[in-house]
């Protein structure tokens, strides 16, 4: 039965296969362009396949090769559970992987339209007609050629999940539809984990629930839409939670907690290039094959067929609400009528989202539907209707496939390199790569949001203290890393950074010059931005600090937070501070929360805003009788500390570096690491941000949680007692948990819904 239906759609698909395989040509190969595809995509695979090959963990919620050890899947980017994590458990090359994956979303999203079409009940040559613009236009060659993987994700299976959309509120069996729209919107936001695309999809589809209900409106219509829509909620959200829940959590401790209006608001369209923006670029002078640029372009011929469509079919449902869709978005694309700021003020996530012009997809969706019901119309018309009908296909192939803006990056695939020859060439990391131990490296040229890196870095397993990635963590990356440039010896030093490289030579202090490298000529030479991961001078650190060492000098500082955090990097920009033998912790809101034989492990404690009340002076003066350093000293009534004091405090401290050996740092998964020790006494400080999450925990003798300090700023301590013998660090989120529980016991439901009908059938039928 199944089998006779999709021979009779054999002929449209076939059609769409081979205009695949013809479109995408040059994506069936290992060379890469210069842009997402390779700078974030290839990375961010490598980073998936290393865990689950080596360390068999398919879901690495922590990456250490950027920003020197941040959150992974923590964050909405692609996990395993996506088209591209099945390819890369399939496929032995990873850039394969990630091309093919392109590919098959291109052919997907034919597809998708072109069922919807026939739900629709319209002629699978017209169905055609919709997939083949839905795949060609200006919007999808934008997709392909700036390498956006996650919204073309929502955009090939955003058909499919209208059509059982419309279905669920159509047909009888509404549970059935609402539960498979449930999951393949699940399925969708597992492509398009960003929500770039889930969300305005969700919009629209609220949209048609509402157009649904009010036209011809009954009690019974309104229960059964919000039967369907609070189904359609459950199932996609418990299918989803594994990621929604943490992502929502750990957005708000990111650079994307709140994006401005001025950020949001950004790419707005204005009318005066709506014209040339969606519905056709204007030419300068003859047209051009394959021209540079991008857009969202539908294309003229297209924009008639829908003109016809709404002159025939206006009064039709189905043409009124794809038209007024259509002209949803774009007046959110416009901001008309404050649309898209309204959105931006009420509509949870987002503000957490950039640029207006992102809706432009919901455009072409409408658009792309209401061309097919006008190319059927406009045939229906003519007389020749066979040859009417290739004509029509020739010309929409001609003005989407062939002159219409390139797909591929770089115009054509002629800028495309071999990207297993640039990472083999690129000799100064092939060189840091094949050195012993652990430990991180930074391209001097790198002042933020890094690009070009993470192609080399990755897939030679080196850690950096950048990434490319939109979504940091402003602690780090605006404080920290802010911090450092006053001294970056020490402070990369603390961050376990051995070698830095630079297209320049270089006289900092610190740094010593190891070897001028020879240049990677295969290493997208036209490429300005990238010629920084090569160096070619590569330095290394003299203020080099392990990974794991103990310290035996400590000092607390206790008070207002943002007071903590302001006195903890005074004290360390001091000149006299040195972390190979002394480590700053950053302490609790008032003294009052601390026990005083905790207080003694600290050799000094620096007392700031909000810090003591009346009933500190007991227990300070217990502390200070012990033998520890009170500054200021509030015992001797004095309330401030002069620069005096803190040189003699810095001078005092005594002590040698005690490394910890990389060996006995054990990656067990990128979430769960295990350090081996020897009877070490005192302050061990772990060059990894640990502390800055929650969820990580670290656990010593007999499995006893211990508490994880926040030392130096950014990095992590555990004070030892002598009798560990060793330390196990985790990565388990709470948010994460619970959002895996919802998951599963969604999963559960399913499952016994399904059970529940197949024995209801087999019941039937043998009755």
């Amino acid at each position: 039965m199944i089998f006779k239906k999709i021979k009779a759609h054999m002929l449209p698909l076939l059609a769409l296969f081979i205009l695949t395989f013809i479109f995408l040509f040059y994506f069936f190969n290992i060379n890469l362009p210069s842009h997402d595809i390779s700078t974030y995509y290839l990375p961010s695979a490598e980073t998936l396949k290393t865990s689950a090959i080596e360390y068999g963990d398919f879901w690495p919620l922590w990456t250490p090769y950027g920003f020197g050890g941040s959150p992974y899947l923590m964050k909405p980017i692609p996990g395993l559970d996506s088209l591209l994590g099945i390819l890369l458990l399939t496929i032995p090359s990873t850039i394969i992987a990630v091309k093919l994956t392109y590919v098959l979303l291109f052919l997907i999203s034919g597809i998708s339209m072109y069922f919807l079409m026939i739900y629709l009940k319209v002629d699978k040559k017209f169905a055609f007609i919709s997939a083949l613009i839905y795949i060609l236009n200006g919007h999808m060659a934008k997709l392909l050629s700036w390498g956006w993987l996650t919204t073309l994700g929502g955009y090939a299976l955003l058909p499919l999940a209208f059509l059982f959309g419309m279905k669920s509120v159509k047909e009888k069996q509404w549970v059935k539809n609402s539960i498979i729209m449930g999951i393949i919107l699940a399925i969708l936001f597992r492509l398009n984990p960003d929500m770039k695309v889930t969300m305005w999809v969700g919009i629209l589809f609220g949209l048609y629930l509402i157009f649904n209900t009010i036209t011809k409106f009954s009690k019974e219509k309104l229960v059964k839409t919000v039967l369907v829509a609070s189904l359609i909620i459950f199932i996609f959200f418990g299918l989803s939670a594994q990621r929604i829940i943490p992502n929502m959590t750990f957005i708000k401790v990111t650079s994307r907690a709140e994006t401005s209006w001025q950020k949001a608001s950004g790419r707005q369209l204005s009318y005066k290039d709506a014209f040339n923006r969606i519905i056709e670029p204007i030419y300068k002078g003859m047209p051009k094959v394959q021209r540079e640029g991008t857009g969202d372009h539908i294309g003229i011929i297209a924009l008639l067929l829908v003109f016809f469509a709404i002159y025939k079919k206006y009064k039709n449902k189905k043409v009124l609400f794809f038209s007024l869709g259509a002209l949803f978005s774009l007046f959110v694309a416009t901001n008309t009528f404050k649309l898209y700021y309204l959105l931006w003020s009420f509509v949870p996530f987002f503000k957490s989202l950039r640029y207006m012009d992102r809706s432009l997809f919901l455009f072409v969706f409408c658009c792309s539907i209401l061309a097919g019901i006008g190319a059927k119309e406009l045939i229906q018309k003519i007389k020749y209707k066979k040859i009417g009908y290739i004509i029509l296909i020739g010309l929409i192939i001609l003005n989407l496939g062939v002159f219409n803006y390139s797909h591929y990056t770089d115009k054509n695939p002629k800028g495309w390199l071999n990207a297993e020859e640039a990472i083999k060439n690129n000799y100064i990391l092939q060189n840091i790569s094949n050195t012993p131990g652990t430990f991180r490296i930074q391209t001097w040229e790198t002042r933020g949001i890094d690009w070009g890196t993470d192609f080399y870095n990755v897939p030679l397993k080196l850690e950096h203290l950048y990434r490319y990635d939109p979504m940091w963590y402003p602690p780090y990356m605006n404080v920290y890393l802010s911090v450092s440039f006053n001294n970056p010896a020490m402070f990369w030093g603390i961050l376990n950074l051995k070698y830095l490289t630079s297209q320049e030579e270089l006289n900092i202090s610190g740094f010593k010059l190891v070897k001028k490298f020879k240049n990677c000529t295969v290493c997208y030479p036209e490429k300005p931005l990238w010629a920084k991961a090569w160096g070619p001078y590569l330095y290394e650190n003299e203020l080099f600090l392990p990974r794991a060492y103990v310290v035996d000098n400590s000092i607390l500082v206790v008070g207002e937070d943002e007071s903590v955090k302001q006195t903890t990097y005074g004290l360390m920009l001091n000149p006299k501070f040195n972390p190979a033998n002394t480590v700053m912790i950053r302490g609790k809101t008032n003294i009052n929360n601390y026990e005083i034989e905790e207080l003694k492990k600290y050799s000094a404690i620096f007392l700031v805003k909000d810090s003591i009340d009346q009933n500190s002076i007991f227990k300070l003066e217990q502390y200070v009788n012990s033998g520890g350093i009170l500054l200021p000293e509030i015992t001797k009534n004095k309330n401030s500390v002069s620069e005096e004091e803190i040189n003699n405090l810095f001078n005092s401290f005594k002590g040698e570096l005690k490394p910890i050996q990389d060996s006995n740092i054990i990656m067990h998964s990128f979430d769960k690491r295990e350090i081996k020790l020897n009877g070490e006494k005192n302050f061990l400080v772990y060059s990894e941000k640990f502390s800055e999450f929650d969820g990580w925990t670290v656990k010593g003798k007999n499995k006893k949680q211990l508490p994880l300090l926040n030392a130096n700023g950014i990095v992590s301590a555990v004070y030892l007692n002598g009798n560990e013998n060793n330390l196990v660090f985790e990565y388990k989120p709470g948010t994460y948990i619970a959002g895996l529980i919802i998951t599963l016991i969604t999963i559960s439901l399913i499952i016994i819904y399904l059970i529940f009908r197949l024995l209801k059938k087999q019941k039937r039928n043998f009755k």
